[in-house]
């Protein structure tokens, strides 16, 4: 999506790509034929880190103000803990995945 302020957009897609993650790496043979399991690990992590980077408020009031014409520069996870977000939750299914495999 072009919307990528959009904070709630990320947690979705990266259900997406842990669950196939999860799908290629514990069945043999692997449920998931396009990718190996690691490129769909590096995918959930990358849109995770994509949401901390462009998501939030589109217009937070006074970083607004400030930024001016600058306001696609406003993110890093603006309005993501004050609100939450559905299916929030991945994260710390990812994380907990990306350290047993040492990443």
């Amino acid at each position: 999506s072009l919307e990528s302020w959009r904070a709630y957009n990320y947690p979705h897609v990266t259900a997406v790509y842990w669950s196939l993650y999860r799908l290629g790496r514990r069945f043999r043979p692997a449920r998931v034929r396009r990718h190996g399991w690691r490129w769909y690990l590096q995918r959930a992590l990358g849109t995770a880190m994509g949401m901390w980077e462009h998501g939030g408020e589109v217009f937070p009031h006074e970083q607004q103000r400030v930024a001016g014409r600058a306001w696609s520069k406003v993110g890093n996870g603006q309005g993501t803990a004050q609100w939450g977000l559905m299916v929030g939750s991945i994260f710390e299914s990812l994380l907990r995945d990306l350290l047993l495999e040492g990443w």
